[in-house]
């Protein structure tokens, strides 16, 4: 049995214990009762002759089985007393259930399991050399149980400090832009102002419609350009504000985002293609969906250095307003398209905070909404952008 203390895997030294017993002690059936990491719980695995290929099968004991009872009530033994006290309470479940022999596993006076064993196979009962052999496995097998057991803690304490320190370091880095979007607002504010003001003036000023249209695309993108920080510096705080939910037309939504990359796609040399199979009104905060549209089409613009194209699609499904947005760019890998949406997840890109996609996230859910993604390496990606239709509010 030497093997047992070569794994550290649980099941595979369930596995060779029970193999070993039943095929080598040529033992009818092995029962072991094991305590779990979770509080009064133990988990059974066990084998018969009914079953082939000593086949294990593993469940939870009732609660008033004595073996539970013995494992769940006993943490610090004195190993003689124990020994005795254990065969007085468990003599007539063992003549019920045809075992011929407990035998407790033990570890440092601590009780981590029962091992029980049906009749042999070929002989009518234990001889005192196979008893000393079988007490000489359990002590064996209790030792790299509990060694399995234990790593198997040390590994998940393991992965909750990491997961711990990735919080922390993500706490630190929301922290870190908190303050410089602060700083930033603080001092982009007054110039934010006057170029507002500046662009009312011009458009009170001129009669020339084409001019007129330049200072509202101003005033837009300044108007974007504070709230933008504004809700980085909300992200980065954890605050939830408050939507600001109007009855508005979905196309016309999509037609703002487009406008405010109008430029963009042109210079990228982008073709974009808007299929309209839904031209109802829902209830959203404008701006904010703006803002979603515009970084999922951004980022698709990114998504192809060399030019292709863009198609958004609005259409209704169920009870939901749904937006596509397909590109033919070099698409996402499987192993990082589930990271999207996360914190500082930037894929590689040179510029830009990470908050992006995390940012979009969070206004659709808000909106009671879903965002998804499918992709294909090389070929393009499609984000699906839904929204509840929500019937007039009263």
């Amino acid at each position: 049995m030497r093997s047992l203390s070569l794994t550290i895997d649980l099941d595979e030294i369930i596995t060779k214990l029970v193999n070993r017993l039943s095929k080598i002690m040529a033992i009818s059936k092995v029962s072991i009762y094991l305590k779990t990491e979770e509080s009064e719980k133990v988990k059974v695995y066990e084998t018969s002759e009914q079953k082939e290929n000593n086949e294990i099968i593993f469940y939870e004991p009732d609660k008033n089985d004595p073996f539970f009872v013995s494992l769940i009530e006993q943490e610090k033994i004195n190993t003689e007393e124990f020994m005795i006290n254990y065969y007085l309470k468990i003599s007539e479940e063992l003549e019920k259930r045809k075992i011929s022999l407990s035998l407790p596993l033990i570890v440092q006076n601590r009780l981590i399991g029962i091992l029980n064993l049906g009749n042999k196979k070929f002989e009518d009962e234990f001889s005192q050399e196979d008893i000393f052999l079988l007490e000489t496995i359990s002590t064996q097998a209790s030792i790299a149980i509990d060694n399995a057991i234990s790593y198997k803690k040390l590994e998940k304490a393991y992965k909750e400090l990491k997961n711990t320190q990735e919080e922390l370091i993500k706490a630190e880095k929301l922290s870190t832009i908190g303050r410089m979007a602060s700083s930033i607002i603080h001092d982009v504010k007054t110039p934010i102002t006057s170029i507002i003001g500046f662009a009312q003036l011009i458009g009170f000023k001129t009669e020339n419609k084409l001019l007129q249209e330049y200072t509202k695309q101003i005033i837009r993108s300044a108007e974007q350009m504070h709230g933008m920080i504004q809700e980085i510096l909300d992200f980065a705080k954890g605050k939830e504000k408050e939507l600001n939910k109007k009855k508005h037309n979905l196309e016309e939504i999509i037609d703002e985002a487009v406008l405010e990359l109008k430029n963009y796609l042109e210079h990228n040399n982008i073709k974009l293609k808007l299929v309209r199979d839904f031209n109802n009104s829902l209830y959203l905060d404008k701006q904010k969906v703006v803002r979603v549209l515009y970084n999922v089409i951004k980022n698709a613009i990114e998504s192809m250095p060399d030019g292709g194209r863009i198609t958004i699609k609005t259409y209704p499904d169920n009870n939901n307003a749904v937006i596509s947005i397909t590109d033919t760019g070099k698409g996402i890998h499987p192993e990082i398209k589930n990271k999207i949406f996360e914190p500082f997840f930037s894929n590689g890109k040179n510029n830009g905070t990470g908050l992006g996609l995390s940012i979009v996230k969070k206004i659709v859910e808000a909106h009671k909404g879903k965002i998804s993604v499918e992709s294909n390496p090389g070929k393009g990606t499609t984000f699906f952008i839904s929204f509840p239709i929500i019937k007039d509010i009263t």
